[in-house]
């Protein structure tokens, strides 16, 4: 879920800056791209989440030089090192006074000094990574625009609305099962409508194929989908749990 997340944001962030004429300042100087979203306290959790799972996070441990000297000469560089009983030496070197280069608290073994720091393996619990569904968030523009007989003025309305549910891109919503009551067939039908985050009113509906993974409410994010449709990507409760 953060991948797909983290990629749908960064490519919505940089595709809106990517103009012919980049936006300026008064000055005349080029207005830098607004990423701070790509930077913020929730996002970067849910990325380094992710690739904590991923197995490719590290942890850094700080060593005590010995001396400031050996600082200015190794503190920079990237080193195979070993570490016995808290004392630090580069891999090769005779294990005595003149080749200690600091003491780390960590286990004895060989490690990677890394720019100063000593790198461990991350030797924490990966968090558990919540299954995701992706629903497909449809509201009828597809159709409607492509009616034949539609009118001028009519097609200028749906497709003001339809620029307005696809600026919903990135909104946090909750997608919850419902009963639709069918004026053709006038039978009860199961449904799922869509919610924006703190809104009574649903957005749009889940497309019909995919009603089979909504038996419960739903919490999840909106990302593109083609021009008409957005897709709904839902966290789905754990085994066991209940509302």
């Amino acid at each position: 879920m953060y991948l797909e997340i983290y990629a749908e944001l960064t490519k919505l962030v940089f595709d809106r800056e990517l103009t012919l004429e980049p936006p300026r300042n008064p000055d005349g100087s080029v207005k830098p791209v607004a990423d701070g979203i790509l930077g913020g306290p929730h996002t970067l959790d849910g990325f380094l989440d992710m690739a904590k799972a991923a197995g490719v996070t590290r942890k850094y441990e700080p060593i005590t030089w010995e001396s400031d000297r050996v600082r200015a000469d190794y503190g920079h560089l990237n080193l195979d090192v070993v570490v016995e009983d808290t004392l630090v030496r580069m891999v090769g070197s005779t294990p005595n006074p003149a080749s200690w280069l600091g003491i780390v608290d960590v286990p004895d073994g060989q490690y990677r000094l890394e720019h100063g720091l000593l790198a461990t393996e991350d030797d924490g619990e990966p968090s558990p990574q919540p299954t995701t569904v992706a629903l497909p968030a449809v509201n009828g523009f597809e159709q409607r625009l492509k009616d034949i007989t539609l009118k001028q003025q009519d097609r200028q309305r749906i497709e003001a609305e339809l620029k307005l549910f696809q600026a919903q891109i990135g909104q946090r919503v909750t997608v919850k099962p419902v009963t639709y009551h069918n004026p053709k067939t006038r039978q009860d039908e199961p449904a799922a409508q869509v919610f924006l985050e703190g809104k009574s009113e649903p957005l749009c509906w889940v497309s019909r194929e995919h009603l089979s993974a909504v038996t419960r409410e739903l919490p999840g994010i909106l990302v593109s989908n083609g021009k008409y449709s957005l897709t709904a990507i839902c966290t789905m409760p754990e085994q066991g749990a209940h509302s």
